[in-house]
């Protein structure tokens, strides 16, 4: 389930969706004794932060892009 979470959150949001994910076993586990469910809560709520911490890459800036100032494409190649 952490790892579906993982790769289905949103804009790289990994650590939150498990942070959020912790609360259901927690909560089970809490409420019936089940120290099993509370421990797994316990492991991903820990990898919340980690994954807060630890992101994949960003794509990379484009220089040209940059360089072209707020102009859009068709006035760089209109002359304008």
């Amino acid at each position: 389930m952490a790892l579906v979470a993982g790769f289905e959150a949103p804009h790289g949001d990994r650590g939150l969706a498990w942070m959020l994910l912790a609360i259901i076993p927690f909560l089970i586990g809490w409420r019936w004794r089940l120290p099993d469910l509370r421990l797994q809560a316990y492991g991903l709520a820990v990898i919340g932060p980690i994954g807060m911490a630890v992101s994949w890459p960003e794509p990379r800036f484009s220089w040209p892009e940059s360089m072209s100032g707020s102009k859009t494409p068709s006035m760089r190649w209109s002359g304008i």
